[in-house]
Order: C-alpha cells, then structure tokens, then sequence
C-alpha cells in the first residue's frame, strides 16, 4: 500500500504536482511560492503526503515544535491541510 503514497521531498518538490486548492494548469506564483516554502521546511520535519491517484487527496502536518502556529506542546503534530476530494465524489 505504501507505492500508492507519495511523499513529497526536497527532491521532488519541484517536481511532483502538489495538488492544492490552486487548480490552474497555467504558471501561477501561489505554486511556486508554496514550492519554496515547502522545500524549507521539509528540513524541518514538515511532511506532505499524497495518494498516486487522479482527484485530490493528501495531508500536510509538521511537528508541533516546529509548526508555524503559536500553539506550544511537545510531541504533538499540527496538521495544516487534510484533502479529500475526487471527481468520483463531486459528481454524487
């Protein structure tokens, strides 16, 4: 089940379609800065995690310590965007 996952990394993030809220096929900056700010925080333990699937599917978490949110605790994680969102499912 694991090849039906892919993590984004600071190797293929600028690589791998990202599949946020943006949905233009076109260049637009909100990608490529969303692409910068996760190459940074990748480092950090930030992960992005989507499903190898057609339609929208992923989450974003970091740990807490190192979130950009001013919430403290210790061995948390803050989960920054969950999706699930499908053709399948809009067409019900």
């Amino acid at each position: 089940m694991d090849d039906e996952f892919i993590n984004i990394t600071t190797e293929n993030v600028f690589n791998e379609h990202l599949c946020c809220i943006i949905r233009s096929k076109k260049f637009h900056p909100g990608i490529d800065a969303k692409r910068q700010w996760l190459s940074k925080r990748l480092n950090e333990g930030h992960v992005f995690r989507k499903l190898n699937e057609r339609g929208t599917v992923f989450i974003e978490y970091a740990p807490l310590e190192k979130a950009w949110v001013p919430i403290v605790g210790d061995n948390y994680f803050y989960i920054y965007c969950c999706l699930l969102y499908t053709s399948d499912a809009a067409d019900e």
